[in-house]
Formats: C-alpha cells, sequence, structure tokens
C-alpha cells in the first residue's frame, strides 16, 4: 500500500500530493527532498488513514542523515 507526502509547492502557492511510495521509509526521504527543494511539507500520509505522527517528521526533517532508499 502506497504512502503520500503532502506539501505547498510555494512556487505555485499550491497544495500538491506525491507520486506513491512504496513504504512510510521511502516517503520520509521524499519529504526530505521536497523541505531541501523549498517545498514546505505538511504531512506524510500512508495506507487505511494512517499517518507519520508531526513530531516524527520534524524530527526527520531536521536531523536524519542523507541517506538514500
Amino acid at each position: 500500500m502506497p504512502w503520500f507526502v503532502v506539501y505547498r509547492n510555494k512556487t505555485m502557492n499550491k497544495e500538491m500530493r506525491s507520486p506513491p511510495c512504496p513504504t512510510e521509509r521511502s516517503a520520509l526521504t521524499h519529504a526530505r527532498a521536497l523541505d531541501r527543494d523549498g517545498a514546505e511539507v505538511l504531512r506524510v500520509e500512508g495506507p487505511d488513514g494512517a499517518a507519520v505522527p508531526a513530531r516524527m517528521l520534524d524530527a526527520w526533517l531536521d536531523d536524519a542523515p542523507d541517506m538514500a532508499d
């Protein structure tokens, strides 16, 4: 079941949804890339209404080392 990153594209000033990510970790990695490219990451959504808690998402964006999936 896919995971998605919901973010605000600051250039277009529009809320957008990423292409599907196969795992929570890959969605978090994609969220970090979007954040570093200047997007405002709003949330990470998973299957069946799952979501990454805001505190975990903030920590991932701020503290996690670079890693490739």
